[in-house]
C-alpha cells in the first residue's frame, strides 16, 4: 500500500492524469481480484470443513446401520419361526402334523420393528452434500418406513382380530400354565405355550379360523418381505458409506 501510495503522488506531481486513472483502475481490479481470491480461498475451507464433518457423520450412520442389521437378523430368524407355525397350523387344520417343536402363542402375538438409524440421523440427511448418498439414505428410509407400515397392520391384526376370536370367543388359554403357582413370569418367553393345544384343536373347524390364518400368514410375509428389502438397502448403504471414508 505505501508503494501504491506513492506511485499515486509522483503521478499526481508530475500531472500525468491519465496515467493516474489508468494507474488507479488497475489498483482497483487488482484489490478486487485479491478480494475475490480471499472470498474463494474462504469458500474453500469452508467447503472442506463441511466436507469433513459430513465424513463425521458417515461415521456415526454406519455405526448404527450396523446396529439395524444385527437387529434385522434377530428379528427374521425369530418371526420366521411365526410363519412356520402358521404353516402348521394350516396343515394340523388337515390333521396333518402335531404340535411338536412349535409354539401355538404365535397365533396371538405381536411383532416388533425398532431400528435406530432412522431416529438418530431423519434431520440431517437433507442437508448432506453428497447427493448419491443422501439418495441411498433416503432409500433405505423408505424401507424402513415401509416395514414400519407392515408392522403395524400385523400388529393391528393380532390385536383386533385373532386375540379376540382366540382368547376371548373360543378361551384358548392353558390355564394350568397361567396360573402355574410356581411361575409368574411370562410363559411363552420360556418356550412354554399359555394356549391348550387341546382347545385350538377344536377351533380348527370354526369358519372364522381359516380366513384369520390366511390373514396372519400374508400380512406377516408383507413384514418379512419388508424387512429382507431392508437389510439389502442396509448393506448397500453401509458399503458405500465405507468407500467415502476411503
Amino acid at each position: 500500500m505505501k508503494l501504491f501510495r506513492k506511485t499515486r503522488q509522483k503521478l499526481l506531481s508530475e500531472k500525468k492524469v491519465s496515467n493516474y486513472l489508468v494507474y488507479a483502475l488497475g489498483e482497483i481490479v487488482l484489490v478486487v481480484i485479491g478480494i475475490l481470491i480471499a472470498i474463494q480461498i474462504n469458500d474453500w475451507n469452508r467447503d472442506r470443513e463441511l466436507d469433513q464433518e459430513e465424513l463425521k457423520s458417515y461415521k456415526l450412520i454406519i455405526a448404527d446401520l450396523k446396529k439395524d442389521s444385527t437387529l434385522f437378523k434377530a428379528y427374521q430368524g425369530h418371526y420366521t419361526k411365526y410363519m412356520d407355525t402358521y404353516f402348521l397350523m394350516n396343515h394340523l387344520r388337515k390333521s396333518q402334523g402335531s404340535f411338536k417343536n412349535t409354539l401355538p402363542d404365535f397365533l396371538v402375538s405381536v411383532v416388533e420393528f425398532n431400528p435406530v438409524t432412522q431416529k438418530n440421523h431423519q434431520i440431517y440427511i437433507e442437508k448432506y452434500r453428497n447427493a448419491q448418498i443422501r439418495d441411498l439414505i433416503n432409500t433405505y428410509f423408505r424401507r424402513l418406513n415401509q416395514a414400519n407400515q407392515a408392522t403395524e397392520e400385523f400388529n393391528r391384526l393380532i390385536t383386533e382380530e385373532s386375540r379376540p376370536f382366540l382368547l376371548q370367543e373360543n378361551d384358548t388359554f392353558n390355564n394350568k400354565v397361567v396360573f402355574d403357582d410356581t411361575d409368574r413370569t411370562f410363559p411363552p418367553l420360556r418356550g412354554i405355550s399359555a394356549l391348550d393345544t387341546t382347545k385350538l384343536k377344536g377351533v380348527f373347524s370354526h369358519q372364522d379360523f381359516l380366513p384369520i390364518l390366511s390373514s396372519l400368514r400374508m400380512s406377516l410375509g408383507f413384514y418379512l418381505t419388508s424387512l429382507e428389502f431392508a437389510m439389502v438397502e442396509n448393506h448397500k448403504l453401509i458399503k458405500s458409506l465405507e468407500s467415502s471414508l476411503e
